[in-house]
């Protein structure tokens, strides 16, 4: 990434999200290394806006995880559901978002969550929503003692949801 990269991706995300949510503010410091609180409020406004990731925001009670391994498996669903949703790669290592590393590639994805949020139908989003949530939550158990999830080397790879099988269209 060169350094002319950042402030173009800051402002586009600025442009496209910020004509979805108006909190937080998605301003230039926050955006240039979110912090774990910035990126989890993003998703709920996008959430009451749109209904993209609610399921996500309601399985969370609409409290932002406090402790490192649920920021992490947050954020893992997160990068889960935006992934799934448009069954595309997206190269945003969990981590190092949470870590406030690589903030060209979270912005990245802030920009990839918006066409999600504007494009996929609510059905799609709320069915990989709930994938998500069962793989990173409810599939994982208890956090492995002896392992720091902050630690870049040790961030598991987000990978894509399998397909879902789509109805066929009623004549």
């Amino acid at each position: 990434p060169t350094a002319e990269e950042l402030p173009i991706l800051v402002s586009e995300v600025q442009r496209t999200l910020g004509s979805v949510i108006s909190a937080p503010k998605l301003s230039d410091k926050l955006l240039s290394k979110p912090p774990f609180r910035f990126l989890y409020d993003i998703l709920v406004n996008i959430a009451h806006v749109t209904g993209f990731g609610a399921a996500l925001v309601q399985f969370t009670n609409s409290t932002a995880p406090k402790e490192k391994e649920d920021k992490l498996r947050f954020m893992q669903c997160f990068l889960g559901l935006v992934v799934g949703s448009l069954d595309e790669a997206v190269v945003c290592n969990p981590v190092k978002a949470l870590c406030g590393l690589e903030v060209e590639n979270t912005n990245r994805f802030l920009l990839t969550l918006y066409r999600a949020a504007t494009t996929v139908p609510p059905e799609r989003s709320a069915e990989v929503c709930n994938l998500a949530i069962h793989r990173f939550f409810v599939a994982n158990g208890p956090p492995q003692s002896g392992t720091d999830p902050a630690s870049p080397e040790q961030a598991p790879p987000v990978e894509q949801a399998p397909p879902v099988e789509q109805a066929p269209p009623v004549e």
